[in-house]
């Protein structure tokens, strides 16, 4: 029995994370760096023509 609750876990747990990443794959984003938010490079890369191209306000 334990043995069925177990795999019956697993097997949640794999469906709940494909799950995850097939929407995130298809959610349409605006931003080039999806959402990142820390990166010191989204700053140097991210002009303002840029901004502007992807709907930010600098």
């Amino acid at each position: 029995m334990i043995q069925y609750i177990a795999v019956a876990l697993c097997i949640a747990a794999a469906i709940a994370y494909a799950s995850w990443r097939m929407h995130k794959s298809l959610k349409k984003t605006s931003e080039p760096c999806c959402g990142c938010e820390g990166c010191a490079l989204k700053n140097q890369c991210c002009d303002k023509k840029t901004c502007e191209k992807f709907g930010h306000v600098k």
